[in-house]
Order: C-alpha cells, then structure tokens, then sequence
C-alpha cells in the first residue's frame, strides 16, 4: 500500500481543535474531504458529552491510516497482532462518572489520540451493509467515549457506551449501528 504523507492539517472552530494526519493515500479516494467531516463529528460528540462547557480549549489529534499501520500500533501498544479498525489513546485517566469534574479544573485539554485505519472501516462498512461515513461516524464517536474513560470490557459497561453512541449518533441522522 502507498503511504501519502502530509502535513499535519489543524482545524479550529471555536474552543475545540482538531490536529489531522493523513498517513494512507486511501483516505484521498472518498468523495469528500474527510477533515471537514472528522471535524463536525468530534465537535458534535464534545458538545453531547458537555466537553464544551468544561474548557476554554479542547484538542484531539487524528491519524489517518490504513490497517498496516494499526495493526503496528495494536501490537506495540496492545500486543494484538493484528489490524483493528480505531485506537484511542487516553491523555487523561478518566471515568465515565467523573470526567467532567476533573477536565473542568484544566483550562486546555489534550483528550488524546485516535487512529483510524481505512481498510478495516472500509471492509466492516461493507461487511455490515452500513455507509462507509456512517461507519466512520460510529468510530469516531466510540474512541472520543474511551478518551473519556467509557469501556466495554464487561456487559453493563458496553450497555452504557453503546446506549451512548446510539444517543449521540440518532442526532448525528444515523440509525443505530448495533
């Protein structure tokens, strides 16, 4: 797979910034600019969470890439050999009860980091007879809930990220992904 590397493209609207890196030539192939998109999906998943409220300045950095690329980052991190469709990288130890108290003491917050590999998005969208952008959606909105301390290792915390995605994905005009 050819690698397309760029520039890092930062996004500002109004308190919250989003830092883009396209690290796969995959993610030029769609329709649209994916940045835009990226954008209004994050800042819509801050405002639902009340994220807004808690800070003057949010930021959260995205890498495009393909599933060579996560499928290193899973085993370096994760030490699961294999490609994955997103990672979240925490900047904070949050819960989901307590993560507006604690951001609410930092005036800029660094969420963390996401990586999204096309591929595995591309093949699940697919597999599950979804639109790719909604797809991508669900995806972006499920690593934002882990960067704020949501799992879903046992049963009734996938219950409560799930009910939450589903939430937050009704306002976004996309039907339940589950």
């Amino acid at each position: 797979m050819s690698k397309a590397e760029e520039e890092p493209n930062s996004i500002n609207f109004s308190n919250i910034e989003v830092e883009l890196i396209n690290d796969s030539s995959l993610w030029n192939t769609l329709d649209c600019e994916p940045e835009d998109f990226i954008k209004q999906v994050i800042t819509h998943t801050l405002i639902e969470l009340k994220l807004t409220e808690a800070s003057k300045k949010i930021e959260v950095s995205v890498l495009l890439a393909d599933d060579e690329k996560l499928q290193e980052l899973n085993r370096q991190y994760r030490d699961k050999d294999k490609p994955t469709n997103v990672l979240s990288f925490p900047n904070y130890d949050l819960k989901p009860g307590n993560y507006l108290k604690i951001l609410k003491k930092v005036k800029e917050i660094y969420l963390g980091d996401i990586a999204l590999s096309y591929t595995t998005i591309y093949h699940e969208s697919i597999e599950q007879d979804k639109l790719f952008m909604h797809h991508l959606a669900h995806m972006l909105v499920h690593s934002i809930l882990h960067l704020i301390g949501y799992d879903h290792e046992d049963e009734s915390e996938a219950e409560e990220m799930e009910e939450l995605e589903i939430k937050i994905l009704t306002k976004l005009n996309i039907s339940n992904p589950y």
